[in-house]
């Protein structure tokens, strides 16, 4: 089960959980602005595109790599060394 982001149990960790969770946010905005400002219609776009045999440009590639990083942080912190589907018995 998620935690609950507004409980003040176990403050200091959800407020990692809460900065990191704050930071997915703008990374996804800033890969979406990304893969617009390259001429894709948007992020599915360009992952259509990157399976058809495209290289993305490298402002795309960093802005994807930025939140996907973004997105292990905050799971990697709430789910532990199991991962996301790892706590879930998977």
């Amino acid at each position: 089960m998620s935690p609950n982001l507004n409980s003040t149990e176990g403050a200091p960790q959800l407020r990692c959980l809460k900065t990191l969770y704050a930071a997915i946010k703008p990374a996804s905005d800033a890969f979406d602005a990304a893969c617009v400002a390259c001429g894709y219609a948007d992020r599915w776009d360009a992952y259509r595109r990157q399976d058809n045999g495209d290289r993305w440009p490298e402002s795309v590639a960093l802005a994807c790599d930025a939140e996907t990083k973004a997105l292990h942080a905050y799971y990697s912190a709430r789910d532990g060394d199991k991962g996301f589907l790892g706590s879930r018995g998977l």
